[in-house]
């Protein structure tokens, strides 16, 4: 299995915790991971790719409210809550991957976010999408963010959520003219959200975990699925954003 595909997965587990509302336990993820392969009845994955997802999944999920915070200020005439689910999970894993994933060049970052954008989201979704991860890429952007990112305390439960306090950037309509200022603005998400969010059941009380209610996978939309090789048309400095966001990884359990 391809490392997109392995991306996919990751996205797909990241989409069920944001429906599920709690964090992720490693074990746990891990036989989600073996429900999915199993619901889609797909051959194995490798033990590269099942590691790069047991990593990633956590991570992410339980990281989330930083992860969150990096890119907000960039959700141009957009708000967080509003967001879709499956946009907010696409964000979530391209700005772990810019922040704790240096192996990844930002490009190929990029470029499988607006493809799964494309692939999951809605029509606005992948330029949109494409838009914000392109301003936090521009060097003066992603330099600034990465001072102004602060390690946070050792959380009480060990678990917690991440809280780094990120400010508000300044006002910077004079650098942001070139790619993001003519995206379009997604649709209503409670327009669009309804077929391809989870329609989920009453769940049953689950305090140990067990009994989850049944999540609906994102479901691919019917736009035409762009080739494999299809590349993001942008002008990116790609070079001096790879490294300006990387975290303390073992503010991230390591991974």
């Amino acid at each position: 299995m391809s490392r997109r595909a392995a991306r996919e997965h990751a996205f797909q587990l990241i989409f069920q915790y944001i429906i599920l509302q709690r964090q992720a336990v490693p074990a746990e993820v891990s036989q989600k991971l073996n429900d999915l392969e199993a619901m889609l009845d797909l051959p194995p994955l490798s033990d590269e790719d099942r590691d790069y997802i047991l990593a990633v999944v956590p991570a992410v999920v339980n990281h989330s409210q930083t992860l969150d915070q990096a890119y907000e200020p960039y959700l141009k005439d957009w708000k967080l809550e509003r967001l879709p689910k499956v946009d907010l999970a696409i964000f979530r894993l391209a700005v772990y991957e810019i922040m704790q994933r240096p192996e990844v060049p930002f490009s190929v970052t990029l470029n499988e976010a607006v493809l799964l954008a494309k692939r999951y989201g809605s029509v606005a979704s992948s330029r949109y999408i494409n838009g914000v991860l392109a301003r936090i890429s521009k060097p003066e952007t992603s330099t600034a963010l990465a001072a102004k990112l602060e390690q946070p305390a050792d959380s009480s439960e060990g678990e917690g959520d991440l809280s780094a306090k990120l400010e508000q950037p300044a006002d910077s309509s004079e650098g942001e003219g070139d790619l993001s200022a003519k995206l379009e603005q997604p649709a209503d998400s409670s327009e669009g959200e309804g077929d391809l969010s989870a329609k989920l059941e009453q769940p049953a009380d689950s305090s140990e975990g067990e009994g989850d209610p049944e999540v609906e996978l994102p479901r691919a939309s019917n736009q035409q699925p762009p080739a494999a090789d299809a590349v993001v048309e942008n002008e990116l400095a790609t070079a001096a954003c790879e490294g300006s966001l990387r975290a303390d990884p073992e503010a991230w359990g390591g991974v």
